[in-house]
């Protein structure tokens, strides 16, 4: 659950560098590069989907000292690597 819910803050925080508009029915949101880098990395088989396995490996990558646990500067080293 942890696991879970660590790594659905990391996609949110992705979400938030999107640019968003109103629309006038409701929101839309720009495209990323960073948004779809990220998916990439993830979704190692580069099909249209993330599985569960795919999505414990990014959780990996954010914790650098393997505690099951990623910290804010374990998630932030990893977001300045994906994001440069």
């Amino acid at each position: 659950m942890i696991l879970v819910t660590v790594m659905i803050a990391g996609f949110v925080c992705c979400a938030f560098t999107l640019n968003q508009r109103s629309s006038g029915t409701g929101h839309v949101f720009d495209d990323s590069p960073l948004a779809r880098a990220m998916f990439r990395k993830a979704a190692r088989d580069q099909n249209e989907y993330i599985t569960y396995g795919e999505f414990q490996n990014v959780f990996r990558s954010y914790d650098n000292n393997t505690d099951w646990k990623v910290t804010e500067g374990e998630f932030v080293v990893q977001w300045v690597k994906i994001s440069t």
